[in-house]
């Protein structure tokens, strides 16, 4: 399979920059080409700070993210949440990977959706499933 990793966008209250790659997406990619699939991970947080209202935003705006997923198509589109905080930048990528490809399964993956699986799937149409705990096992 060809499967795209994504580290999403996020806010916070400070511009000081502390963005260092996600070693759990590292990880689940080496874990996936042992089994033979192709894996790319794209940072999305890797984009310009930019100062909104009292928050910065960390990473790509929502019209580059849709610009990169419009340029490959997938079979399988991963997308990691570690806090609450971040379920908004995911939501929206779950967005756009739908609009882009109705019939891509998008899964999602870390802290927040390990601990309230419920609230992303009552919130989300676009999450086809959940890896819960440590999806590269």
């Amino acid at each position: 399979m060809k499967i795209l990793l994504i580290y999403p966008q996020y806010s916070h209250s400070s511009e000081f920059d502390t963005r260092a790659p996600s070693m759990s997406l590292v990880y689940l990619a080496s874990s996936l080409e042992k089994r033979g699939h192709e894996v790319a991970i794209y940072d999305a947080s890797l984009g310009p700070i930019v100062k909104a209202q009292t928050v910065f935003r960390y990473g790509v705006s929502d019209e580059d993210m849709f610009s990169f997923l419009s340029k490959t198509k997938y079979d399988l589109i991963g997308i990691t949440c570690s806090f609450n905080a971040r379920w908004k930048y995911v939501e929206n990528i779950a967005r756009q990977c739908k609009k882009l490809f109705p019939k891509v399964p998008v899964a999602l993956g870390g802290l927040f959706p390990t601990s309230q699986w419920r609230h992303c799937f009552d919130h989300s149409g676009d999450i086809d499933f959940i890896a819960l705990g440590e999806a590269e096992l």
